[in-house]
């Protein structure tokens, strides 16, 4: 959940959003550098108008699964496969993407810059006129990913951070020596005056490190810095309970990050703006209420087209090897998005917080097995930053019990 006083608060899924620099799913510290109030009010518009006429401006593309770290968080799992599509075939979906009116593109992995050919990919995403963001771990920056970079700038590369220390980054990555690299290659990124966001995730034991990452990130490196509260259950099935963080840890480390003052003044702009949302929406019956498959998309490394990163599809293989974009788009994905709908008895769908909640089908299904279950632990945080921030008024008592209610 992204958090932040603006004239544009905003409350979206990393899933539906990543490759769009405007919101997340993490608590967004202030930036220092905002965007244009032009690029803002171009990118507000772009998404309303691509969300009510279904079209897939915003994508993701994953060009291979393997990756360089082993992080024991990682919703992929750690047995990451090592298969991976040409550059010729990427380069064929990403003609297609164009025709269909995407032009924010995230390039994504596992670790995207192992592909052999993530030069002949970028470039062509480039010269097709996306606006391309890259997600990396920064532990394999280049001398021609450098080079690549300046001729061709990204709009932004998002390096996610994995400890302030040495140790840290072995405990969580598994790997040794990646500390120092990183660094050595965040420098080297801003030598080469490139965009460069920092975020992390917050879990055992990385969490002990979150001031630190944010101290280094801010005031040595002077960029921005923002980090996630939410581990979901792998898309294979690990729940990694063990190393999440419990509701009440979530809060208080927000709080010392962000600040209370900045977190309640945020929180209930966002609460007031989304209960006007449940109103409005209150006779929708569509089980996806976020951008997914209705104006943005996820393409794995096989070439199977998903609803987001977490939300992959298992029974019905949209597969770009044998279909084409626009049949997968117009014809396909409706199947998923459209034709299930919402249990309005739900647990979920009787809560008035439900809008302001990360829950969401993707979650709930590797949560519980049900796209219409309650993820409890999503619940947790969601009351716990409520009875925080918000109880005091006369349904103090009320929200007290529902809070408990989330917790058993």
């Amino acid at each position: 959940m992204s958090l932040k006083t603006s004239d544009n608060t905003t409350s979206s899924c990393s899933s539906c959003s990543s490759a769009v620099p405007v919101g997340s799913n993490s608590i967004e510290l202030m930036d220092e550098r905002p965007a244009p109030k032009v690029y803002r009010d171009f990118s507000n518009k772009a998404h309303s108008l691509a969300y009510l006429n279904r079209v897939p401006s915003t994508g993701t593309i994953e060009i291979l699964e393997n990756c360089n770290f082993r992080c024991i968080h990682c919703y992929q799992g750690m047995n990451k496969s090592r298969k991976k599509l040409s550059a010729e075939k990427w380069c064929s979906i990403i003609d297609e993407l164009a025709d269909a009116g995407t032009f924010w593109l995230l390039i994504t992995g596992g670790e995207p810059m192992l592909h052999p050919e993530f030069e002949k990919i970028y470039t062509h995403a480039y010269r097709k006129g996306f606006i391309v963001t890259v997600f990396t771990n920064a532990r394999t920056i280049k001398d021609e990913h450098l080079e690549l970079f300046k001729k061709y700038p990204p709009f932004a590369v998002e390096v996610s951070l994995y400890g302030a220390s040495e140790d840290m980054y072995q405990q969580v990555t598994g790997t040794k020596g990646s500390f120092q690299l990183v660094k050595k290659n965040l420098r080297r990124m801003m030598e080469a005056k490139l965009i460069v966001k920092c975020k992390s995730v917050a879990f055992k034991p990385l969490h002990t490190d979150m001031a630190a990452m944010q101290d280094y990130v801010e005031n040595e490196l002077g960029l921005t810095f923002r980090f996630d509260t939410k581990i979901d259950p792998s898309i294979y099935g690990d729940q990694l309970d063990d190393i999440r963080l419990s509701a009440e840890e979530v809060v208080r480390m927000e709080e010392a990050l962000v600040g209370r003052e900045n977190l309640a003044s945020d929180m209930a702009a966002l609460f007031d703006i989304n209960k006007k949302a449940i109103k409005a929406k209150k006779s929708g019956k569509d089980l996806y209420r976020c951008g997914a498959g209705k104006n943005s998309f996820y393409i794995d490394y096989k070439g199977f087209v998903h609803t987001c990163s977490v939300g992959r599809l298992e029974k019905e293989k949209i597969d770009l090897n044998e279909m084409s974009f626009q049949e997968a788009w117009m014809v396909q994905l409706p199947k998923v998005i459209f034709q299930e709908r919402k249990n309005l008895d739900t647990v979920c769908m009787k809560c008035e917080y439900r809008e302001i909640c990360d829950a969401c089908p993707a979650t709930a299904k590797l949560a519980t097995g049900s796209k219409e279950g309650r993820p409890q632990y999503v619940c947790q945080i969601t009351m716990e930053r409520k009875k925080r921030y918000l109880i005091g008024d006369a349904n103090g008592k009320k929200e007290e019990k529902e809070i408990r209610e989330a917790r058993s």
